[in-house]
């Protein structure tokens, strides 16, 4: 999948060499997955992604219960010492879901009977709408732990600007200090970028997977967590079938979740012991969010962690260092 679109824009990697001065290496040195994953408990400073299918439902409606177990986790790492950046998404898919309700009831009663009313909303309409519940949400949440969280909008055009960007580690460091929650999300509203968020079927091509790469390189963050609606990335295997990797191997064909799509046989259904493979991703949203995670390692974030925000444990488990996710390291 190529870079956004609309005029100026930069692919990732470019960007990242704009504002990121890179050692000879190209990045920190691995020491090999096992040892890796045993670092990963005295690391400092976290970058969680929560993407799309995690913080939302397939309708729109918010996961008050996933994004409240989140906010647990979250807290049970800053007791712990942790700095805990959160990169959200889910603010358009909610924004629909509420402005088309809204269009319904404001809707005439003629338009009612006969089912002739325009459904369509403007996506960035949509995003200002969504916004404000989702922050609304997170904040109610940190609030039962007498903990505060804060939001921080940006656009691709920041990431270009030496003074937006200072100002915005200056404010990150501010938020950190006192123990806030930084909560970043992109200005929807007022960006200018052309790439679609939303595909056939309803399924998600963007999710903040390069503003989460961006966020933790320009912040030198010790992991990047990107939470999706999957355990871990797969190879095609030499039976064709996908094999579960611990470890990110370049070399390796990736097996899209999007290839388990079967109308007649899985249907909308979560992923399940029985079918552990659906996801709500599309085949461009999964290779944006692995090309995030590659950019990041590329610029010097120690390692990162694609795996489920599903599971109200991962967290936790991926700082502890055990066996979650698929790990990337440099190489």
């Amino acid at each position: 999948l190529g870079p956004p679109s609309f005029p100026g824009a930069l692919p990732l990697m470019q960007k990242l060499n704009s504002f990121h001065e890179m050692d000879e290496s190209g990045g920190p040195w691995s020491l090999g997955e096992a040892e890796e994953r045993r670092h990963l408990r005295y690391a400092r400073r976290v970058i969680i992604k929560v993407g799309t299918p995690v913080v939302t439902h397939s309708d729109g409606g918010i996961a008050i219960g996933r994004i409240a177990a989140i906010v647990e986790q979250v807290v049970h790492l800053v007791q712990r010492g942790k700095e805990v950046v959160l990169v959200t998404s889910g603010a358009i898919g909610h924004g629909l879901l509420r402005m088309q309700s809204q269009q319904m009831l404001s809707s005439s009663l003629r338009e009612h009977i006969t089912g002739r009313f325009d459904a369509a909303v403007d996506l960035k309409a949509a995003a200002a709408v969504g916004q404000s519940g989702l922050m609304s949400m997170y904040d109610m949440l940190f609030r039962e732990y007498n903990m505060t969280c804060a939001q921080i909008l940006v656009t691709d055009s920041d990431w270009k600007d030496a003074s937006a960007l200072s100002q915005l580690r200056y404010t990150t460091a501010e938020l950190l200090s006192i123990g806030a929650i930084p909560i970043v999300n992109e200005n929807d509203v007022i960006s200018m970028r052309t790439l679609p968020v939303i595909g056939k079927r309803n399924r998600i091509i963007w999710d903040n997977d390069e503003i989460a790469s961006l966020l933790a390189s320009a912040l030198h963050a010790d992991v990047l967590v990107m939470l999706a609606d999957i355990t871990r990335l797969h190879r095609v295997g030499s039976d064709g079938l996908p094999k579960p990797m611990s470890t990110m191997n370049a070399s390796a064909q990736l097996w899209h979740h999007d290839d388990a799509w079967d109308p007649k046989e899985c249907g909308w259904k979560q992923p399940t012991p029985e079918n552990p493979y659906y996801s709500r991703l599309a085949r461009e949203g999964y290779d944006v969010m692995v090309d995030a995670a590659k950019a990041a390692i590329s610029h010097g974030v120690r390692a990162a962690i694609i795996t489920s925000g599903l599971d109200p444990t991962n967290l936790p488990k991926v700082l502890d260092g055990e066996n979650v996710g698929t790990i990337f390291l440099s190489q």
